[in-house]
């Protein structure tokens, strides 16, 4: 369930990705459905890391995991909007891993080149 709440006393973690480049099918144009474009992800995702006091990977969220499950999430779909991408990201993310939130950016660097990325930011569930 998205945005539990964590146990009293519970030590919650963000797992923080920073500038994770992933060709992706997306957009509303022709040129944009052609062939895969660089997108840019930023994620943040907000757990109790209570259980990671032993040192074990399976007290906390394995972030290689995330990454490689954003990859295969972009690398699959063929969308038109950020927008739905970021849904199924958020759906993914949340059925996989236990997380309290996450905040997501979704970002295309290469569309303007007055710009250095754009894109959109969502947020589910709480984040602190």
């Amino acid at each position: 369930m998205s945005g539990q709440s964590p146990a009293p006393g519970a030590t919650v973690s963000r797992i923080f990705i920073d500038g994770l480049i992933v060709p992706a099918v997306i957009g509303i144009h022709d040129h944009e459905q052609a062939g895969p474009q660089r997108l840019r992800i930023d994620a943040q995702l907000c757990f109790d890391a209570s259980g990671a006091a032993g040192d074990d990977i399976g007290g906390t969220v394995d972030y290689a995991a995330v990454v490689e499950l954003i990859e295969s999430v972009c690398r699959d779909n063929t969308r038109l909007l950020l927008e739905s991408l970021s849904t199924q990201l958020l759906d993914a993310l949340f059925a996989r891993f236990p997380l309290l939130g996450v905040d997501l950016k979704l970002g295309k660097p290469d569309i303007f080149s007055q710009v250095e990325n754009i894109g959109i930011r969502s947020l589910r569930g709480r984040m602190w």
